[in-house]
C-alpha cells in the first residue's frame, strides 16, 4: 500500500500498488479501431478489471470500434490449450494489424488468420521480451570511443534470416557501431566476424538524408544495392530513385523501430534481388 498526503490540505489517498507479473488472473483489454488496428491494454486483473478500462479508451479515441477483455496465457507455458483462443469474423481476422502506439505493451497477441481466431500471451516484463529479443550485457567501448556499460537486445532469428541474404548478396554493416558490429555483435547471432563494415561518424537525419547512406553510396559505387534501417529521410527514397535510374538499382527497406527486423523485411530484399 502506498499512501500520498497532500502537505498543504492535509488530505491522503492510499493506492495499492499492484505488481503486473504477480498478477493471478491475468487479462489484457483488446482494443479494434476503425483502421483495423489492434491494441493490447493491460495486463490487468481479472476480466472486470480489463472491461472496465474501455470507457477510458473510448474517451481518448475517436477511432475506437470495438473492446474485448481476454485472458492472458502463461508465456512459460508451452501450449496453448484451446480455451485461450478467442474467435472472430474472417474478415476482421485478415484486416487487423498491430497499432504503433501500442508498441510498449507486455502482451503478445498470437493472431490465427487462416483460423478466424487470437490468443494473447502474457505479461512480460519488457516489450523486448514479449517480441522474443535476449539481453547481452555489454561493457566496452562506445561508438564514440568512450567506455559503455549497458544491455544489448539482439533477437536469435536474425543470425539465419542474414545468413539466408548472404547466400544471394554481399551483407555489410553500415552503423555506429563500426568495427564493433563484426567482433560483438555477429558472434552473437551467430555471423561469421569477417563481413565487412562501411565507417560512418555518426548516423541521423541531416538535411533530409540519412547521414549513413553517404558513405555506403560511395562504398557501393555502381552496384545494386539494399539497405535495411529503421530510419530514413524525407529526401532518400528520391535519392535512392535516382541512383536506381542512373543504372544503380536501389532499395530502401525501412525497418519498424517498434518491432525490429522481422521476417517480411528479409523477404522484401529475396524478392527485390530475384527481379535484378
Amino acid at each position: 500500500m502506498l499512501t500520498l498526503v497532500d502537505l498543504h490540505t492535509g488530505d491522503t489517498i492510499t493506492l495499492a500498488i499492484l505488481d503486473s507479473l504477480e498478477i493471478r488472473d491475468p487479462y489484457t483489454l483488446l482494443a479494434v479501431h476503425t483502421g483495423g488496428e489492434l491494441a493490447a491494454h493491460g495486463p490487468t486483473g481479472g476480466a472486470t478489471a480489463a472491461d472496465s478500462h474501455a470507457a477510458t479508451l473510448a474517451l481518448d479515441s475517436t477511432t475506437l470500434a470495438a473492446t474485448r477483455p481476454t485472458p492472458l496465457h502463461d508465456p512459460a507455458a508451452t501450449a496453448l490449450p484451446t480455451t485461450c483462443w478467442v474467435d472472430l469474423p474472417t474478415d476482421l481476422a485478415a484486416a487487423l494489424r498491430p497499432a504503433l502506439d501500442d508498441a510498449r505493451t507486455a502482451v503478445l497477441v498470437l493472431l490465427d488468420r487462416t483460423g478466424g481466431r487470437l490468443a494473447a500471451v502474457g505479461p512480460f516484463p519488457t516489450h523486448a521480451t514479449a517480441l522474443g529479443y535476449q539481453p547481452h550485457r555489454y561493457d566496452g567501448p562506445g561508438p564514440d570511443g568512450r567506455h559503455i556499460t549497458g544491455t544489448v537486445w539482439l533477437h536469435p532469428d536474425h543470425g539465419p534470416w542474414l545468413r539466408e541474404l548472404a547466400n544471394h548478396a554481399q551483407p555489410v554493416w553500415c552503423t555506429n557501431w563500426n568495427h564493433l558490429a563484426a567482433e560483438w555483435i555477429a558472434p552473437r547471432l551467430g555471423l561469421p566476424a569477417t563481413w565487412q563494415h562501411v565507417p560512418v561518424h555518426a548516423g541521423g537525419i541531416r538535411f533530409g538524408h540519412q547521414s549513413k547512406l553517404s558513405p555506403l553510396y560511395a562504398w557501393t559505387a555502381r552496384r545494386p544495392l539494399a539497405v535495411l534501417d529503421d530510419e530514413f529521410g524525407g529526401k532518400d527514397p528520391f535519392a535512392a530513385d535516382q541512383r536506381t535510374a542512373d543504372g544503380a538499382p536501389t532499395l530502401l527497406r525501412p525497418v519498424n523501430p517498434y518491432h525490429g527486423l522481422r521476417r517480411a523485411d528479409i523477404d522484401a530484399v529475396l524478392t527485390w534481388l530475384r527481379q535484378l
